[in-house]
């Protein structure tokens, strides 16, 4: 697998992947997005990077062990452990030195408790919470570096979604090892979970594109041999450019926003036609459905 991220957000968790594993000697298309046990109670998702026949032992492994508890935070986590345990003890310890690199897996589990959606990576065998970033497989260094420098401190679910979509789109072109193809999840801590579309993530990406156009020209009116006045009047034209391209962004936002309300009220619609009035939530996307995945 070639590149999976992780972020913790103000108000819940953003998923993202490329769209291709690694084999030997060439790349081939998979899903890379799971959700465990959808028939109990509670949202529990696992994506990573890694060995994806590996990934495939640990997952069978966690959801049985997973169905046999109570569904508590501490019961799925002891059920990934087992099964990342099984993986380690059983096949990856005992095989070649130099076979165990390649059934290695790096394991991201996305679920929710009382207080909201929660994440956590693996360590071998265990799992540690992620307390904001968690970027694995071939393209993590361009994961870490492009996140480092676009990330807020302190951002919301919609907003670093836009910023997993870019980062996803442009890693392919810094790293060969970067697949083709993007899956983006929303998952708030409300419970209410969904997928940015594909004509979602292009829009993104082309506004991305421009807001960080303008960078270069702003860092180019530091040149000492500017007169000041000169500069007053580039870096204000500047900074007035960069606005309206940020503006952007918020009204992709705000539109995402709208089409999430409308899909809400044609469910009522579909589940009750006189329906007029209600707060349900639509129904999360499939994971593996067309709209949540695809080329970008």
């Amino acid at each position: 697998m070639t590149i999976a991220i992780g972020l913790v957000c103000t108000d819940g968790v953003v998923l993202g992947t490329d769209l291709q594993y690694t084999g030997s000697y060439e790349k081939f298309p998979g899903k890379k997005l799971w959700q465990l046990c959808p028939e109990r109670q509670g949202t529990i998702i696992l994506t990573g990077a890694g060995n994806p026949t590996s990934i495939d032992h640990v997952k069978r492994i966690a959801e049985t062990e997973i169905r046999k508890g109570s569904g508590s935070t501490e019961d799925v986590i002891y059920a990934l452990e087992a099964g990342l345990r099984s993986l380690y003890s059983l096949h990856i310890d005992v095989a070649p030195k130099e076979s165990q690199s390649a059934m290695e897996v790096w394991i991201m589990l996305a679920m929710r408790d009382g207080s909201g959606f929660r994440l956590f990576h693996n360590d071998r065998s265990v799992l540690a919470g992620v307390e904001r970033i968690n970027c694995s497989g071939l393209g993590l260094y361009v994961g870490y570096t492009m996140l480092d420098l676009l990330l807020p401190k302190y951002c919301t679910v919609d907003l670093a979604a836009q910023i997993v979509a870019y980062v996803l789109a442009h890693s392919k072109e810094w790293s060969q090892d970067v697949g083709k193809g993007s899956n983006v999840h929303l998952l708030y801590d409300s419970g209410h979970w969904e997928s940015l579309l594909v004509p979602e993530r292009q829009k993104v990406e082309s506004a991305f594109i421009d807001v960080l156009g303008e960078i270069p020209y702003l860092i180019g009116c530091c040149e000492k041999y500017i007169p000041p006045d000169l500069f007053e009047s580039q870096v204000d034209k500047r900074l007035l450019d960069l606005k309206e391209k940020l503006r952007h962004i918020i009204v992709l936002q705000r539109e995402q926003q709208e089409r999430r309300e409308q899909r809400a009220k044609r469910l009522r619609e579909l589940q009750d036609p006189e329906l007029t009035r209600g707060d349900s939530q639509p129904q999360p996307p499939s994971l593996e459905s067309p709209g949540g995945s695809g080329e970008s």
